[in-house]
């Protein structure tokens, strides 16, 4: 199959296009994309502040017959969108028209479904992140499918790096997650956009971590913490909860609802439910490497079987 992929493709952006476009490959399928921040040259090199007015509509209309051009040349069988935020329902129609398959996938819901449902309706097969959200699509027309995050294992494999992290956080800084860092008895280092900024004297800034160096990060830490955006809000699973256990190292992450379905707190992974806890966990297992690598292990095994990118594409196939 002829697959189009329109995604982010820069470093630093949502990878979760580009992982999946992989496993389509590995899967034999001849894949191309579409850059989902592609533009028009003149505002590629012009500063935002020098754009004149009404530029966002003509760029998106650009954007929108780029992707028809790349789509009659091409020729996919699907067109396969990942926050599909800038298309236009008339260039999803063009593509139904000339026989093009189309699927959407939301990676930001429960937080942002007012942008997702603009486009979601105009797709033939529609994915979000979030099992809990399946059931407001359906309130708006939409027959929405889970599809969990995974983890491209190509990217995610254990290293044989020396510990040098007690315990780390991988991600944007927030005033949710950092309040809880804040809380923490022992030092935690924090990788990632905003860190340097963050107030409270445990917490120890490091540059952010992307590609290759996310793996290293986690390899390193001897507990990889992990706080969800939406806590509270939505049951869904970040990224953290698939690429931590992929490289070998020990995740503690907060619980939310679909851990239960997809891994065996204890067995696979370390989950706090209120900062007692998480501070209980932290201070055990910074220093008992031995019991967080047996931990570790087991994620490893149960990662590389049930939750790489190449079981999720043949599970989009199998719905197609």
């Amino acid at each position: 199959m002829r697959i189009l992929m329109c995604c982010p493709l820069a470093t630093g952006t949502s990878k979760n296009g580009r992982d999946l476009g992989v496993a389509f490959s590995q899967l034999g399928h001849e894949v191309a994309y579409v850059d989902m921040d592609w533009r028009m040259p003149l505002y590629r090199y012009l500063p935002r502040k020098l754009r004149p007015a009404g530029w966002q509509q003509r760029d998106d209309e650009a954007f929108n017959r780029h992707i028809e051009a790349v789509a009659r040349q091409f020729k996919p069988e699907l067109f396969f969108c990942v926050k599909p935020l800038r298309l236009q329902p008339e260039t999803l129609a063009f593509l139904r028209k000339a026989g093009i398959r189309t699927a959407g996938y939301w990676i930001d819901d429960p937080l942002d479904f007012d942008r997702s449902i603009i486009n979601a309706p105009h797709f033939e097969l529609y994915f979000t992140n979030d099992r809990g959200s399946v059931a407001t699509y359906a309130r708006h027309g939409v027959s929405a499918q889970h599809l969990p995050s995974a983890v491209n294992l190509a990217d995610f494999q254990p290293l044989e790096l020396p510990i040098k992290y007690p315990l780390s956080f991988l991600g944007t800084q927030g005033e949710y997650r950092q309040g809880i860092l804040n809380r923490i008895p022992q030092p935690v280092h924090a990788f990632g956009p905003g860190w340097d900024k963050a107030r409270g004297t445990n917490i120890i800034d490091h540059p952010p971590a992307f590609g290759t160096d996310t793996a290293k990060v986690y390899a390193q830490s001897a507990v990889n913490l992990n706080i969800h955006n939406w806590q509270g809000v939505g049951g869904a699973l970040n990224l953290r909860l698939f690429e931590v256990p992929a490289c070998g190292a020990l995740l503690l992450t907060d619980w939310v609802a679909e851990i239960a379905d997809y891994f065996t707190p204890g067995e696979h992974l370390l989950v706090w439910r209120d900062e007692n806890e998480l501070h209980e966990l932290a201070a055990r297992y910074s220093t008992d490497l031995a019991a967080g690598r047996q931990i570790a292990a087991t994620g490893l095994a149960h990662v590389r079987a049930h939750h790489h990118y190449g079981i999720r594409c043949r599970q989009i196939l199998e719905l197609l």
